[in-house]
């Protein structure tokens, strides 16, 4: 269905939004003035909202989910992991002077971006996720834009410094970054994984395709102003970019535009649900 309609209007500023299909529930997070919610997508109803400080510091950064594991980053230096109905069932710290931002898990560790409070310095942490004890930290000094499992024991990192962006491979049992590849003298604004091999890399004006595979290719493919996100259905076999007040939706087999949908706000984010 191309039907728009409206789940809920929420106070205060915006940060993101995490879906988890298995709860059936949109997870959303303001900065310095909006709460931390659940919404059932099944009635369109507040399962719980943690409120912000608003004393004109940040409350929180970004949320995200995976397997049934919800995580709130926070600024005062903590990640928290809540279940659906608001229960905390998972704490991990980043250092004092410090607070996490983007995250990232597998089904073994939880990866977060963790970033200097006073200056620009950025560190990659690792936590077990079972328990959010501290496994690995490396300083990396790039923003990191997203992460995803390249394999069994590395990462894909797109990150941003100075202005430009960086395709990095994370070695995880030797905490050690290499460049995968050199992209264009551009700022990635999002990043979207296709599968371990392909990548889609919105940068500027345009998006491109990275291939892993051989030497690696970067290739521009589609003309695109102001991405604010990507998001692949790996169900329906679609890309969907957000790019002001448009949501464009490609077939990811042959990048053949399929639908545009217009919104009378500007996108912020993309989050994909599926029925259980």
């Amino acid at each position: 269905s191309n039907a728009i309609s409206s789940v809920m209007a929420l106070a205060g500023d915006f940060s993101n939004a995490a879906v988890s299909s298995a709860d059936q529930c949109l997870y959303t997070t303001g900065i310095y003035t909006g709460n931390f919610n659940c919404i059932s997508l099944n009635t369109n109803a507040i399962n719980f909202s943690f409120s912000s400080f608003n004393n004109g510091f940040p409350t929180y950064e970004r949320v995200y989910s995976n397997n049934q594991k919800n995580f709130i980053a926070e600024y005062d230096n903590v990640i928290h992991g809540y279940d659906k109905y608001g229960n905390d069932n998972y704490t991990a710290a980043t250092l004092s002077g410090t607070y996490p931002y983007n995250m990232f898990s597998d089904r073994q560790y939880l990866y977060a971006e963790q970033r200097d409070i006073a200056g620009s310095g950025v560190a990659l942490n690792v936590y077990y996720l079972p328990n959010g004890a501290a496994f690995r930290n490396l300083t990396i000094n790039q923003d990191i834009v997203s992460m995803y499992s390249f394999s069994a024991d590395s990462l894909l990192l797109f990150t941003n410094s100075n202005g430009v962006g960086h395709a990095l491979f994370y070695n995880i049992p030797n905490n050690q970054i290499n460049t995968a590849i050199t992209l264009p003298a551009e700022k990635i604004f999002s990043a979207v994984q296709i599968s371990p091999i392909e990548y889609l890399i919105a940068m500027q004006n345009q998006v491109y395709v990275y291939t892993t595979s051989s030497l690696g290719m970067v290739s521009p493919l589609l003309s695109i102003p102001a991405v604010a996100a990507m998001k692949f259905d790996t169900i329906t076999n679609q890309i969907f970019i957000a790019s002001n007040k448009n949501l464009n939706i490609y077939n990811a087999s042959t990048f053949v535009l399929k639908n545009t949908l217009s919104f009378a706000d500007t996108l912020k984010d993309i989050a994909i649900l599926h029925s259980r």
